[in-house]
């Protein structure tokens, strides 16, 4: 037997869920930012800032949502 066939599914929580979609949407915000200071509408230095902006808003959703970090499963 493969390995593939003998994994449950993992299950995931609601805060899981709306944290995933949260980082989705800071991936496609920094692209918009990127973009933007690629065409000459934003300077580097107002891109940074917007980008860590919005860092700092995922990094705080995750901690309203309080979502943990499984060490073993990144290593």
């Amino acid at each position: 037997m493969s390995d593939r066939q003998n994994t449950k599914p993992e299950r995931i929580s609601a805060e899981e869920m709306v944290f995933d979609a949260n980082l989705a949407e800071f991936a496609n915000r920094v692209q918009v930012i990127c973009s933007l200071e690629a065409l000459g509408h934003l300077s580097p230095k107002d891109a940074f800032a917007r980008i860590k902006t919005v860092w700092k808003e995922l990094r705080r959703s995750k901690q309203n949502l309080r979502i943990e970090v499984d060490e073993q499963a990144i290593n």
